[in-house]
């Protein structure tokens, strides 16, 4: 009598028709709630733009990065779509500059399309290619990690890190009042943070283009360039000087060590089905 087959958590070819065979794997079951608090906020909204920049490097870290980066600059980038998901009527309206009234009833239909379209399906994909490598326990064994001890991201501590250094990237960047000291600190903390896709003259640009500096060194009055330059990038003469969430993005693909083999990331739309009267 031969030993049946150790089934993994997924339907097998050699297993009985509608059999599935799950094994204790805590990394999916952190994922999974990571994803369910992702798609719960964004179905709930945000207060302003900054906290919707921040929520975009979240999306970017619990998919592993396989949204497409343009996704990031496509919604940051129009205040008609970052407005679709702030769930203060008066600073929604505000955003939006029209007449007409932008009801939450209709922003919440939207931020729901935006779930079911893009952020539920990349939470899919992300869940599936962890399943492939996520390490497996018997019921019965004492070792196995307990998710509601972990902190990090899928039980990946150098995911956990890396976002952390996103968060603390891009929150400095919004916060704004650097000193030129503190500006030399934020482009190494970038850096890191885009796992060293900034551009080689981050720095120089920063210290000595007038508008930049100044915009990174000043206060609220200089919010909206800098949101600008994490969400869409901005043009400093002839250089065009990317979305940091782009890099971020494109970095986190890179840290989550998933293999791109078989991967198609979708492509940003131009255009999405926006009424709210």
């Amino acid at each position: 009598m031969t030993d049946r087959p150790r089934y993994q958590g997924r339907y097998d070819d050699e297993s009985p028709a509608g059999y599935r065979h799950m094994e204790h794997r805590p990394a999916l079951d952190e994922l999974k709630r990571d994803h369910l608090d992702l798609l719960s906020e964004t179905r709930r909204g945000f207060y302003d733009r900054r906290e919707v920049v921040m929520w975009l490097e979240r999306v970017s870290v619990r998919t592993f990065g396989l949204l497409p980066s343009g996704f990031f600059e496509w919604i940051g980038g129009s205040p008609s779509l970052t407005a679709i998901f702030i769930n203060d009527a008066e600073r929604r309206n505000a955003m939006v500059q029209t007449d007409e009234p932008f009801p939450e009833e209709n922003a919440r239909a939207l931020r729901d399309w935006f779930v079911e379209s893009w952020i539920d399906p990349a939470c899919a994909d992300a869940f599936r290619y962890l399943a492939e490598d996520a390490t497996e326990y018997n019921a019965e064994d004492a070792e196995a990690p307990d998710p509601d001890e972990q902190g990090a991201v899928a039980m990946r501590p150098v995911l956990a890190d890396f976002e952390d250094q996103q968060t603390a990237a891009l929150r400095d960047l919004l916060d704004g009042e650097m000193s030129s000291q503190d500006v030399v600190s934020w482009v190494a903390e970038t850096r890191e943070a885009t796992d060293r896709l900034l551009p080689r003259e981050y720095l120089t640009v920063c210290r000595r283009h007038p508008t930049l500096s100044t915009a990174l060194g000043g206060g609220r009055e200089w919010f909206h360039l800098r949101a600008q330059l994490a969400v869409s990038g901005v043009s400093v003469g002839e250089a065009k000087f990317p979305s940091l969430l782009r890099l971020m993005n494109e970095a986190t693909r890179e840290v989550a060590q998933l293999s791109n083999e078989g991967v198609e990331l979708a492509e940003t739309p131009d255009q999405t089905p926006l009424s709210w009267n």
